[in-house]
């Protein structure tokens, strides 16, 4: 299980959302968090945004993008680089890369912070793949849009803010096994129903 709370520092005015700017002037001002509960997909339970969903996809990637964000992440999904109640700085950039560390919306909504693998065309738009450090398969593709930023520092291993080439490479080697089964799969599939 993996939860994110980020509490809002003093917040600056987001052009073009006036409506959520008026929630994170309330939430600034009682010193609210916003808080989102995300667990693996090979666990049962689900957890629901305390904003709306469309909101949040608005606000956070904005927020990341301007000064970086600090989220508290609970769950050992990614230990041991990054422990339970740790509190991580993330940040939007231009791009990402295999082995980072990403904090995006997943599919069905949910804020989750796994390490990009690779990226490619899936579905006929380019998707972004992750993967938990201590799972053992990929997760859904995700859009670019979904993502929030990239874990850049906090209470973290030192090579999450600087992903060394051994990690970058080791990302790179998942993505290959994660599209050489589903090669596999298709042609498994293929064979059974012709």
């Amino acid at each position: 299980m993996l939860m994110l709370h980020s509490p809002l520092p003093h917040v600056t005015p987001l052009q073009g959302l006036p409506y959520l700017n008026d929630q994170l002037e309330r939430l600034d001002s009682v010193r609210r968090c916003i808080s989102i509960r995300s667990i693996h997909p090979d666990q049962g339970r689900r957890g629901q945004p305390s904003m709306p969903p469309t909101a949040l996809h608005r606000a956070l990637p904005e927020l990341a993008a301007a000064d970086g964000i600090t989220l508290r992440i609970a769950g050992g999904c990614m230990a041991p680089a990054i422990r339970n109640g740790a509190r991580v700085r993330v940040a939007a950039q231009r791009l990402y890369w295999p082995g980072d560390v990403l904090v995006f919306f997943a599919a069905d909504g949910r804020l989750t912070a796994h390490r990009l693998i690779g990226a490619g065309p899936w579905r006929g738009r380019w998707r972004l793949f992750t993967r938990a450090d201590q799972a053992t398969r990929a997760d859904t593709a995700i859009l670019p849009s979904a993502v929030v930023g990239r874990v850049v520092g906090g209470d973290c291993a030192a090579e999450i803010a600087r992903v060394p080439l051994t990690h970058r490479t080791r990302a790179i080697a998942r993505f290959a096994r994660h599209a050489a089964q589903r090669v596999l799969g298709r042609r498994a599939q293929g064979r059974a129903q012709g």
